[in-house]
């Protein structure tokens, strides 16, 4: 199990997943057809499957958090990065409840996520990649400061059906730190 630090922004803190507490609240949004359509994973149908996406971050190379409000401390999603140290590069994601949409917090985690990137895992080159019939999930990582390098077409095959994805990605020598 990685050593996973909690990372703060302005109104939210990404945690480590806590398997043990957190089963509902995940199931909460990766039950919603809305939240599945564009993501890797399948739609949750039952709180087992929740459960093994928790079992399944005690073991997984990505560095994994629970993002959760400041104020509260109610877990409202989830995001990660992967990095890849032998090219110094690295892959991140996310997804949040749609209470949550539309309030640039997608792009409050893209930061975070990019500076811990840099600043803690001494990483040159940070990218991220959006279904292309979500250009709602571009627009974060262009308002992150990332630069849409082009189409991956039909890189993946997703719940049976071949996707094509916006790929976006951010240099080190790019990045301003923000405060």
């Amino acid at each position: 199990m990685l050593d996973i630090p909690t990372l703060e922004t302005e109104r939210l803190l990404l945690r480590p997943w806590r398997p043990e507490e957190d089963a509902a609240a995940v199931y909460a949004y990766a039950s919603i057809e809305e939240v599945a359509r564009y993501m890797l994973f399948v739609q949750h149908t039952s709180i087992a499957d929740a459960e093994a996406f928790l079992e399944y971050t005690k073991t997984s190379p990505e560095h994994g958090y629970a993002v959760t409000l400041r104020d509260g401390g109610q877990l409202i999603g989830g995001c990660g990065i992967t990095p890849v140290p032998a090219h110094s590069k690295g892959e991140f994601g996310y997804v949040l409840h749609p209470d949550y949409w539309g309030r640039g917090l997608g792009t409050e985690i893209a930061k975070r996520l990019i500076r811990y990137g840099f600043e803690d895992l001494g990483l040159n080159r940070i990218c991220a990649r959006a279904d292309t019939r979500n250009p709602a999930s571009t627009r974060v990582m262009i308002k992150a400061g990332m630069t849409p390098e082009g189409t991956l077409r039909e890189d993946m095959i997703v719940k049976g059906t071949a996707r094509s994805f916006v790929l976006c990605s951010i240099l080190r020598s790019e990045w301003a730190f923000e405060v």
